[in-house]
């Protein structure tokens, strides 16, 4: 809702007021400590009003530079909402789903919905914090070689099936 010009008139504290509240303090404080000359780019999402009052996400981007021999920022801005709408549909649909799904990285559970955890009889912040050791004693030891054979194939680049069935054991040894 601001012109270009509009926006260029404003100082830094009348721009910084553009910052959701709970955005705002933590940019302005990062800002402050950078060492303009020697400062890397920075690329943060956060929340801004628009001049209706209406909260929207960017995606921001900042480059630390000099303009005219003082230290001076320049913004590259986009618009995220509609993906970061996109996203919290998708997780809550996720976490809520009945059917227990999980997200595997570097043989660690990143993320573990109520369901998939509620079937091994754990929380979901008990399987977050297992190394790979621990997500191994969870697969039932007839199944672990295949398991291990598909995911060198997918590590690998090759073929394996997109979808499969495996045992695992509960908190319980069930």
């Amino acid at each position: 809702g601001y012109s270009v010009a509009e926006l260029l008139a404003m100082s830094a504290s009348e721009t910084a007021m553009l910052i959701h509240p709970d955005h705002r303090e933590q940019r302005i404080r990062s800002g402050q400590e950078e060492q303009f000359a020697d400062a890397p780019p920075h690329r943060f999402e956060i929340r801004v009003f628009r001049r209706d009052g209406s909260i929207y996400w960017i995606d921001l981007y900042a480059t630390y530079t000099t303009h005219n021999g003082r230290p001076a920022v320049h913004f590259a801005c986009v618009d995220v909402t509609e993906r970061k709408e996109a996203e919290a549909a998708y997780r809550t649909l996720v976490d809520h789903s009945l059917q227990g799904i999980f997200l595997l990285q570097d043989d660690r559970f990143v993320y573990v919905n109520a369901a998939f955890a509620a079937m091994l009889g754990h929380e979901p912040e008990e399987l977050l914090v297992m190394g790979p050791e621990g997500l191994r004693k969870l697969v039932h030891p007839e199944d672990s070689e295949r398991l291990a054979r598909y995911h060198s194939a997918r590590t690998a680049g090759e073929e394996a099936p997109p979808y499969y069935e495996s045992r695992w054991i509960a908190k319980d040894g069930s």
